[in-house]
Parts: structure tokens; C-alpha cells; sequence
């Protein structure tokens, strides 16, 4: 008797992006931006932090942030989230759960690149798999002369 196939299972559609390095920080901190605000996190990535703040202002955008989170998600306690893999809603943490292998990879590539001193860095290890997906390859493209 043939067992009958799960009709969620397709093949997926691979696509290529090429970015500078520039670029593709600014594509990893908007990933994490977007990953961490759709889980309730009210984090901003260093780089947004510095072009929004410039040293004004700071504890009164992320308490506006916090606010807006709360709006958006009144049954979380404040400075909570759901993190990776728990908000509630099944098409918001698949979501979640993508964009964050996404951003994490180009971290992860970017230690790699330029390792630092920092011994406990979170990025000297592989990406947590938590998405039905494949995770994404960051690679550097080889120069023609």
C-alpha cells in the first residue's frame, strides 16, 4: 500500500541576492529589527540605534516602543517576548523563525570574516535550526581580475 504524500512538502525555489558587505549589514539589521519586533522585542540593532538616537533621546524611543508592543501585544508582561519558536500565532513564529536564521546567518558569516576577541561570541557558533526552511548560504563571491 503506497503512502500517501504530505502535499505541504514542495520543492523550494532557491534565489540568488548579491550585496556589497555594506549592503548586507544593512539587510542583516533590518532582518533582526523585523525578527525581534514580530516576537516583542523592543531591541534595536546597534547601527539603527546610532543613525535614530545620536545620543538624544534614547530611553524615550524605547519607551515609546515598549508602548507600541504593548498595544500590539497587551497579554505580554512588560520587558517579556516570545522569542524564537513561541509566539502563538502559527504564521507569525514561522515568520519570526525564518527571518531570524536569516539575520543570524550574515552574523555568522560576518564572525567569520573578522573574528573577534570575544571568546563567548554567540556568532562563533552555527545558527539554531528552527524553520522548515533551508538555512540561507552567505558566501563571498570570488573577484574576477
Amino acid at each position: 500500500m503506497k503512502k500517501k504524500q504530505n502535499k505541504r512538502i514542495k520543492k523550494t525555489k532557491k534565489v540568488n541576492i548579491i550585496l556589497t558587505e555594506k549592503q548586507l549589514i544593512i539587510y542583516r539589521d533590518a532582518l533582526e529589527f523585523f525578527s525581534r519586533f514580530l516576537s516583542g522585542q523592543s531591541y534595536l540593532p546597534i547601527a539603527l540605534e546610532l543613525l535614530l538616537f545620536k545620543g538624544k533621546n534614547r530611553n524615550i524611543i524605547y519607551k515609546a516602543l515598549g508602548l507600541l508592543l504593548k498595544l500590539i501585544y497587551p497579554d505580554l508582561p512588560e520587558h517579556a517576548s516570545y522569542g524564537i519558536s513561541n509566539h502563538p500565532d502559527k504564521e507569525m513564529r514561522r515568520i519570526i523563525n525564518i527571518s531570524y536564521e536569516m539575520y543570524r546567518e550574515v552574523y555568522v558569516w560576518s564572525e567569520k570574516q573578522q573574528p573577534t576577541n570575544d571568546r563567548i561570541s554567540c556568532y562563533k557558533s552555527p545558527t539554531l535550526k528552527v524553520s522548515d526552511e533551508p538555512l540561507p548560504v552567505v558566501e563571498t563571491l570570488k573577484q574576477n581580475k
